[in-house]
């Protein structure tokens, strides 16, 4: 992942997903802000090319969302750029291997990510379960403004569609931490009052599977759910 500032976890069931890289950028721009451009932020980010990444998961993953049990230690990568989402846990293999066939020129290593028992340890729910992996940003860098343009680019190899879980759903989501402040009204009449507060949301992006054997298609594919449209909400991106 790379990640850059110019005028930047995870879902997890897919049976494979590796990322490639991800890094970022930063630079002062006035036109259309191009994904990948500026200055690159060293500090944050990832490529997986050092042979001896490592991450430690230690011990039963978080599910602080579910049960109110966050089970720290939390898992965290050898170098410090990832960790483990304190109220959904990380997914069941993290580590780094050989970049596929067919990956980026001259790489040697990726992340891959798997996922087999989600939610409360030990519990299965037979429900669909969220697990979040966290790139270090804001201990790294702190706070971004967003009149810096800050983006990020990741590469995400996923496995042919006929090589994933079975299931019609979201499988894998990129998403940002954000901060706006918004006017919230309290009381009613003439003892309402207005105060500016600060707000965190998510964009992202959601690879949403599609199988036929719902009957609500008549082959498997997958789609892109984007959050957010300019009401706040989802809407459908490319097939």
């Amino acid at each position: 992942m790379k990640i850059s500032i110019r005028r930047m976890i995870a879902q997890l069931s897919l049976s494979c997903i590796v990322a490639t890289g991800c890094l970022g950028w930063s630079a002062h721009v006035q036109a259309q802000l191009v994904p990948g451009t500026g200055t690159i932020l060293k500090q944050v980010g990832d490529d997986f090319e050092d042979p001896e990444w490592e991450y430690f998961h230690r011990g039963p993953k978080s599910s602080e969302e579910i049960d109110g049990q966050m089970r720290a230690p939390t898992g965290e990568s050898k170098n410090d750029r990832w960790f483990e989402g304190a109220k959904r846990g990380h997914p069941d293999v993290v580590k780094r291997v050989d970049t596929p066939p067919g990956g980026l020129p001259g790489s040697k290593g990726s992340l891959l990510l798997q996922s087999l028992q989600t939610g409360i340890p030990g519990r299965p729910s037979y429900k669909m379960q969220q697990e979040d992996f966290i790139g270090n940003v804001q201990y790294r860098v702190g706070t971004l403004s967003v009149s810096r343009s800050p983006s990020v680019v990741t590469r995400v190899f996923l496995p042919p569609v006929d090589e994933w879980e079975n299931r019609t759903g979201p499988t894998f989501a990129f998403r940002l931490a954000l901060t706006t402040t918004v006017n919230k009204q309290s009381g009613r009449g003439l003892f309402s009052s207005t105060k500016r507060e600060s707000e965190t949301y998510w964009p992202g992006l959601f690879l949403e599977f599609v199988s036929k054997d719902g009957g609500r298609a008549e082959d498997d594919y997958a789609w892109l759910r984007v959050r957010s449209n300019n009401r706040g909400g989802d809407f459908k991106g490319m097939q």
